[in-house]
């Protein structure tokens, strides 16, 4: 496997994390965690918007890998960062033929935001946010 290809599995990061770490010290995740059962939606929109997308995890499965290298329990905090899909859309490289079946997914998530990304319509726009957890654990001293 290729360095590149090891950046896309995140248990191997999560190892290297650890191994750098100072003993004693604290290992971070944050990241883009889409609640388990909006996932599979989520890296949907995720991969039309920006094709390099390959998977969120919820914070159950990230939650997780710390455990397989051998981390205690971690904390996990949630937040949310607030978006606009124009501005999103503007910054990201999504395929031109894809953008009204992203604008379709956005618009069909207001009602009962499949996406866990709270869409909503304002002033004719549609705003958004993205659901973060932050995920941490301290290594043995």
């Amino acid at each position: 496997m290729g360095h590149n290809a090891q950046i896309l599995e995140p248990l191997v990061v999560l190892r290297e994390m650890v191994r750098v770490c100072r003993p004693g010290g604290r290992v971070v995740v944050a990241d883009c965690s889409p609640r388990a059962n909006c996932a599979e939606a989520y890296d949907r929109v995720e991969k039309l918007r920006d094709p390099s997308h390959t998977h969120a995890l919820p914070p159950g499965e990230l939650a997780a890998l710390f455990h397989v290298v051998g981390l205690p329990e971690p904390s996990i905090q949630s937040t949310r960062l607030h978006d606009d899909l124009d501005s999103q859309l503007g910054h990201s490289f999504p395929c031109e033929e894809d953008v009204p079946q992203i604008r379709a997914m956005f618009e069909d998530a207001i009602e009962d935001d499949f996406l866990d990304m709270a869409p909503a319509r304002r002033d004719g726009k549609i705003f958004f946010s993205w659901p973060i957890s932050i995920v941490a654990a301290q290594t043995n001293a």
